[in-house]
């Protein structure tokens, strides 16, 4: 009777111990990095969004700057109260 030997790629893989890609450190930086990556999504989204809604207010405010100039020179509003309105933005900046 002639026995063949199994080669290492026959074994099962619990007896390969060159097999490190299910050992459970491999498996858990897979998870942590996958766990990462989901975060670094969900941020890129969250900024998207939060960059729309800048631009969004950015436009908004540049209407309403446009429509004071176009009432001081109309004359419906007068300097003392077009520079009122126009420096009331204590809070915000334009970057």
């Amino acid at each position: 009777m002639v026995t063949e030997r199994k080669t290492e790629s026959e074994e099962p893989s619990y007896l390969n111990t060159a097999n490190t890609e299910n050992s459970p450190r491999k498996r858990k930086l897979k998870i942590l990095i996958e766990k990462k990556s989901n975060m670094i999504k969900h941020q890129k989204l969250k900024i998207k969004r939060l960059q729309t809604t800048m631009r969004r207010y950015k436009r908004k405010i540049s209407a309403m700057k446009d429509l004071l100039d176009e009432l001081k020179q109309n004359r419906y509003i007068n300097a003392d109260h077009h520079s009122l309105l126009t420096d009331s933005d204590a809070g915000v900046k334009d970057n």
